[in-house]
């Protein structure tokens, strides 16, 4: 089966050579249906598939093919580096950079600097016959101090975590519901946490996640739910609260912006739209361990039952500020710190995979570097380990958030 694979994949490479693309496309697309689970294969079908669509000009195709590539085995990396250098020559510059983009987080370290230097292998051996111009290379690598450059991506500087931007600009989301109580004919008022927000300007637009909006709108139709807020809190407090209104979901991402009206933040989070790469350290924001997984179901039946004693008890104290069932502790912010694992493109959404612990709550928070400048909003703990969890890479929203929010 393997020679019979080489021999499609041979033959699609000599009718793209001869610019018979329909011919080599479905060659390709025949040899996908043999390769079944052999993902390095898989790998340099896709590939081919995207020179194919890069040969016809279309560029999206080629990138989505080029991802899937990666996915599927991140050794094709050097050989699209290849292509994209070969895209150069032929002066299809806008998808050689695009391809480039793509790459940047699994070509090699050395290979990275080897190109940020400019110096390609037969300049090196040529530098290397005068033993001046070797000496001047090596303390060109070794001694430049290469993190004052940027060429478009981030490296981090290790430094203090600024906490006080953090506790500033991160809060706390309530889904506050508002139900009947037939034993006694009242109404309960119950805030149910359901993740984290965090500031990106400094009249009071806020990011969080679409699925925590989504939960809101499924409480909003519930038939056993009289009212329904969604309200964020800002400060160590239950009275350090705020109604926010809905302004834009996303439509392919888990995001969202939100707004408050009666806050201002005078040194609200930066977004950052550089790259990130793996070994990068990161920390992550947000209130974790509160948020009940009764708001998932919207299980009114449950919730009444969580809460009526301790409801019933404020009642008693003469308290009306129902805020007090939540834990003072709640109110903290959580930050943990990890490293990036990977960088992942799964179904054409981008995820940073990263250890630092992440649990219910913290969706809809930041992911942040050391300076609390934000990379990613928190989304997904991975249901079978402990340190890997994603988070969605923001880069990739600079086009539905731009309203809202300056990168």
């Amino acid at each position: 089966m393997a020679s019979n694979l080489d021999t499609l994949i041979e033959q699609a490479r000599s009718n793209l050579a001869q610019k018979k693309l329909k011919m080599a496309l479905n060659l390709l697309k025949k040899a996908e249906q043999f390769a079944q689970n052999d993902t390095s294969t898989l790998a340099r079908i896709y590939f081919e598939m995207a020179r194919v669509y890069g040969q016809s000009s279309d560029d999206a195709s080629a990138l989505a093919l080029v991802r899937k590539a990666i996915n599927s085995s991140e050794e094709i990396a050097p050989t699209i580096d290849n292509w994209q250098k070969e895209l150069v020559a032929s002066r299809k510059n806008s998808l050689a950079r695009k391809v480039r983009k793509q790459l940047q987080p699994y070509l090699a370290e050395s290979d990275t600097k080897k190109y940020l230097l400019g110096i390609t292998p037969r300049t090196a051996v040529i530098a290397g016959c005068s033993g001046a111009g070797l000496t001047v290379i090596l303390l060109v690598i070794y001694v430049f101090p290469w993190h004052i450059l940027r060429f478009g991506t981030y490296s981090y500087q290790p430094g203090a975590f600024d906490i006080a931007t953090a506790k500033s600009n991160v809060g706390q989301l309530f889904i506050v519901v508002t139900i009947d109580e037939p034993v006694d004919n009242a109404k309960l008022t119950i805030p149910i946490s359901s993740g984290s927000c965090f500031a990106v300007s400094k009249d009071g637009y806020l990011i969080t996640n679409k699925h925590i909006i989504n939960t809101y709108h499924e409480a909003v139709k519930d038939r056993d739910v009289i009212t329904c807020e969604l309200v964020a809190c800002f400060g160590s407090r239950a009275a350090d609260r705020h109604k926010v209104r809905i302004i834009h979901e996303c439509p392919y991402y888990d995001a969202a912006v939100i707004k408050i009206e009666d806050k201002y933040f005078p040194t609200p989070l930066e977004v950052l739209d550089t790259e990130f790469n793996p070994g990068d350290e990161v920390y992550a924001c947000g209130f974790p361990g509160k948020a009940s997984d009764l708001v998932e179901s919207l299980n009114i039946k449950e919730i009444r039952e969580k809460w009526r004693d301790k409801i019933k008890k404020l009642r008693r104290e003469g308290k009306a500020d129902f805020f007090a069932i939540v834990p003072e502790g709640s109110f903290e912010i959580s930050v943990t710190r990890g490293i990036i694992s990977a960088v992942r493109t799964i179904k054409d959404v981008k995820w940073i995979q990263t250890d630092a612990v992440i649990n219910p709550g913290n969706s809809g928070g930041p992911l942040v570097t050391a300076e609390c400048k934000v990379i990613a909003i928190n989304t997904i703990k991975h249901s079978d380990s402990e340190s890997t969890n994603f988070s969605l890479a923001i880069k990739q929203l600079t086009e539905d958030l731009s309203p809202w929010v300056k990168f």
